[in-house]
């Protein structure tokens, strides 16, 4: 989960089930094949390669006959599957220990173990509250790890891990201090970028001086050789290389792009999602022109996207178009992209609401306004929570930490709240 390594996640899900599996089938147990089950489902529900699906599937048919077979005879083996509702006070308690060994600074190795054991817990009891929390704390570890030794991959694997968190949680009280969580972790890398940019900008101006300094006389030297001719014909080598490389790189771009739009125009969107994205990929010039093939590039993609959309009728497809497109306006301000924007929101009416809608009234900038006064409201809003009401500024040994924690969550809760109803509002209005 912190690498963002799914094909790694699903395999340690579906191997764990494998040893609740053979622990089953040699001790008779009727707890440790549901255990393997749960584990089982979990991999399935994560896994996005139909292979590894087809293999986990098989291993959950064949365990549940085990199971029946083993439920036929009698078993003698206690079911180990845990249905209590599991409560705050209750949550605290089993985190209370490696908790606390966290806050000592001691083997960190052996309290991510610790939560590891707890998540799993949470995935076979199907107890989301437990996994989520469980993950919470993993990326914790990670965050504190990254901050003390300033390295940024803990700190990518801290985001991670919260992000997961958040896909998992259905608590809007615990969904803030996630968001909280993620951007307390952004602060962090961006302080550490910033030092480390600053930091070697003084040593490479010197390098430089001592890397002249050291190469003037095998210059010279070389000249008298030579008679001068060395230099004269060794300096045009890189830039004839490096003409070469580009010439090569536009080329496989328009190869690219160009299937991926023949590809589009016979109804193979597989293929052209595949051409085009591998277009987007091979993009290396710089400047102007950089921009141009890319805003070409995703836009094409979003083509792609939205005759997806209008096939399966999934909203997400949608969603994805108008993102591509909207990426591709920000690099070319071309006015059939922003054209192309518009039909997909008429495609998505359409197609997924099933509402015939009429041409578009020029409302453009009366919805600008709309939004700028909401952002401005949502900004000052965040500015006064972050003055009045931190967390990060307090120690994090002192008391008052919980109940500052607390009432940020009712301030940003409020904050939401308020939002959601003036979007409501302007959504009731358009109607």
């Amino acid at each position: 989960m912190a690498d963002m390594d799914r094909l790694v996640e699903v395999e340690l899900l579906k191997s764990l089930g494998d040893v609740n599996l053979e622990k089953g089938r040699l001790g008779k147990d009727v707890g440790k094949f549901n255990m393997a089950l749960a584990l089982y489902i979990a991999a399935v529900v994560r896994c996005d390669n139909r292979d590894q699906g087809e293999s986990i599937e098989h291993r959950y048919e064949y365990t549940e006959r085990l199971l029946q077979g083993l439920s036929s005879e009698g078993s003698q083996g206690q079911s180990t599957e845990d249905n209590e509702i599991t409560t705050t006070a209750k949550l605290a308690g089993m985190f209370q220990d490696l908790d606390k060994r966290r806050a000592a600074g001691g083997n960190t190795d052996s309290v991510l173990v610790g939560y590891a054991q707890l998540m799993v817990e949470g995935i076979v009891n199907d107890n989301s509250m437990l996994e989520t929390e469980a993950i919470k704390s993993i990326g914790d570890v990670y965050l504190k790890r990254g901050t003390e030794t300033g390295d940024t991959k803990d700190l990518t694997r801290a985001s991670a891990l919260y992000n997961k968190a958040l896909a998992r949680c259905h608590n809007v009280q615990r969904t803030v201090v996630l968001v909280h969580r993620l951007l307390h972790t952004a602060k962090i890398r961006q302080d550490i970028t910033s030092r480390d940019i600053k930091r070697p900008t003084r040593t490479q101006q010197q390098d430089v001086g001592r890397r002249k300094d050291h190469f003037r006389p095998l210059s010279h030297s070389s000249d008298n050789i030579n008679g001068g001719k060395h230099r004269l014909h060794s300096v045009p080598e890189p830039q004839k290389a490096e003409k070469t490389t580009r010439v090569d790189d536009d080329n496989e771009y328009e190869e690219h792009l160009h299937a991926g739009c023949r590809a589009l125009q016979t109804g193979d969107l597989d293929t052209a999602e595949q051409s085009v994205a591998a277009a987007l990929k091979s993009v290396q010039v710089k400047g102007g022109e950089r921009k141009k093939k890319e805003a070409e590039s995703l836009y094409k993609l979003g083509g792609v996207y939205l005759k997806r959309g209008i096939q399966s009728k999934d909203g997400g497809d949608f969603t994805k178009a108008a993102a591509l497109c909207n990426a591709a306006l920000v690099r070319s301000r071309r006015v059939d992209i922003a054209k192309a924007i518009r039909e997909i929101t008429q495609a998505f009416v359409k197609e997924v609401l099933k509402i015939e809608q009429k041409e578009d009234s020029d409302d453009t900038e009366k919805h600008k306004l709309m939004l700028k006064a909401d952002r401005d409201y949502v900004e000052k809003e965040l500015k006064r929570i972050e003055q009045e009401v931190d967390p990060y500024s307090l120690d994090d040994e002192d008391p008052k930490i919980k109940e500052v924690e607390m009432k940020r969550v009712e301030e940003i809760e409020a904050l939401f709240q308020t939002l959601a109803d003036q979007r409501s509002h302007c959504q009731l209005a358009e109607c």
